[in-house]
């Protein structure tokens, strides 16, 4: 945890570094992802096979543009963003709307919630339904919705969001399966018996962290 507007997390990357958990989980807004992620690096985190789990925020376009992959090479996050596609019909949507009412840009992921609450109960009156009973009954009948959050499913009264999981990788979202995880390509020398790194010329970047079927540096 970190106070709103901290911009140096020496005190977390510690205690991270302390607790050498195989992996970490930051589900943060995009903004602090650009703080974040280099700190990461800074402090060495990832020279320890830590492995970084993130949410949908670490795949979005605008952090991936503004953050070097050097930070976020092999972060595995889940996104209901399609491969390929960048940003969905319904975030797109969402942003002309928003942009256009209020005149300001949209930063914060909160107002899609509201927004496709909303759209689901138009949707389901778009059927004609309009007794509680029929719209709940057209509730149920939706899937694939494109809404501002993912793609939108109603089953068994929920409403579940399609996702997947990915692995970033020079900026580009990879898929992931089962049992796969990220490689640490470490070609510095090991430490000798008294726990000293020999220090060496070494072309190019000594550490990387890679996705699975990236071919290896």
């Amino acid at each position: 945890t970190y106070q709103r507007g901290a911009t140096y997390f020496e005190s977390q990357m510690r205690s991270v570094e302390a607790l050498l958990p195989d992996v970490v989980v930051l589900p943060l807004p995009g903004e602090d992802i650009q703080l974040v992620a280099p700190q990461i690096t800074f402090f060495g985190l990832d020279t320890l096979d830590i492995r970084v789990l993130g949410t949908a925020a670490w795949t979005r376009e605008e952090v991936l543009r503004v953050v070097s992959p050097r930070h976020t090479d092999g972060v595995v996050a889940a996104t209901p963003e399609e491969q390929g596609e960048g940003e969905a019909e319904g975030a797109r949507a969402l942003v002309r709307a928003y942009e256009a009412l209020y005149q300001r840009t949209l930063r914060s992921p909160v107002p899609a919630v509201g927004y496709d609450a909303a759209a689901l109960i138009l949707q389901a009156l778009a059927t004609g339904a309009r007794s509680p009973a029929g719209v709940d009954a057209a509730l149920r009948e939706i899937t694939g919705f494109p809404g501002a959050t993912g793609r939108l499913d109603v089953e068994e009264g929920r409403v579940d969001r399609r996702q997947q999981v990915v692995c970033i990788q020079d900026r580009r979202l990879l898929p992931i399966t089962m049992g796969e995880r990220p490689i640490l390509i470490d070609r510095r020398p090991p430490p000798d018996s008294t726990g000293v790194r020999p220090s060496v010329a070494i072309e190019g970047v000594p550490v990387r962290v890679v996705c699975p079927g990236t071919p290896l540096p």
